[in-house]
This record gives C-alpha cells, sequence and structure tokens, in this order.
C-alpha cells in the first residue's frame, strides 16, 4: 500500500499524502469529501469533493460514501505513523483516453450540427 491518497476526478487528480488528510467525511448531500490539515489556498470549499461518491441515488441506496469515508480513514489512522505530518499534495489533470474520445466525437457532432443546418 501507499503513502498517499488518489482522488482521481473527471478533470482533476489529486495525489494527498496521508499526514495531509485531517479525515474523510460525508457531507449533507451525501458526497464523500477529503478534508486536509492544512486548508486550500484561494478556496472556500471545505476539502477535496470526490465526484465517483458524489450523492446518487446509487450510493444513497448502497451507503457508499460512507463506507468509503470509514476504510479511508482506518487506512489513514494506520498510515499516520508511517508518514510525516503535512506534505505536498500533487495536483495534475486527469488523463482518460475513452473521455478524450467521447469529447471528440461531440465536438465532431457539433460541427456537423452547424453545417447540416446552413
Amino acid at each position: 500500500m501507499g503513502t498517499s491518497l488518489l482522488v482521481v476526478n473527471p478533470v482533476m487528480t489529486y495525489e494527498l499524502p496521508y499526514g495531509a488528510v485531517k479525515k474523510a467525511e460525508v457531507n449533507p448531500g451525501g458526497s464523500l469529501v477529503i478534508v486536509p490539515r492544512e486548508p486550500r489556498p484561494r478556496s472556500d470549499e471545505e476539502g477535496y469533493l470526490v465526484v465517483g461518491f458524489a450523492g446518487s441515488l446509487l450510493d444513497r441506496a448502497f451507503g457508499t460514501s460512507p463506507k468509503a469515508a470509514a476504510e479511508i480513514n482506518k487506512v489513514r489512522r494506520t498510515r499516520r505513523k508511517t508518514t510525516t505530518p503535512g506534505g505536498e499534495t500533487t495536483r495534475s489533470l486527469t488523463a482518460d483516453p475513452g473521455a478524450e474520445l467521447l469529447f471528440v466525437a461531440a465536438a465532431v457532432c457539433a460541427v456537423v450540427a452547424v453545417f447540416l443546418r446552413w
């Protein structure tokens, strides 16, 4: 197992060292949020929203957000002693070939629709 938590969202990916994670919790909307020890600069957000656990109907039916939060908190507690407090959170663009292909297909459809309209 690694020393950091990887949050992969549709646009951005965040890698947070376990020492920089305060806790994982479920917000009132049912979404999973990773709360950092230090607040994010220039942000009013409560933490890092995990889009895959964003309070959907299936998520509410099967309780996946609370289960994921409990598992992350359990792993975080075991890693707390092996990692240094804090640490640098890295952020990068998410690269997914399937999503990129669908984006290009949507752009092509939009261009074709413009030409068919004339």
